[in-house]
């Protein structure tokens, strides 16, 4: 079982996906983050998904 990686959240994650931003201490440059997320942060506008996890797995 993976968990979400949203900030705070220790719900079971469903989706895999990828949010768009910089990771901290790496150059200024944007990128796709790949990131697990649950059913509420999987509905954010800035997330990109790609497969539910049970398809992954």
């Amino acid at each position: 079982m993976k968990t979400c990686d949203h900030i705070n959240c220790d719900k079971q994650a469903i989706y895999t996906g990828h949010i768009y931003g910089r990771v901290s201490g790496s150059d200024n440059k944007d990128s796709f983050i790949p990131v697990n997320a649950c059913d509420t942060h999987s509905e954010d506008d800035r997330f990109y998904p790609d497969k539910p996890l049970s398809e992954t797995e």
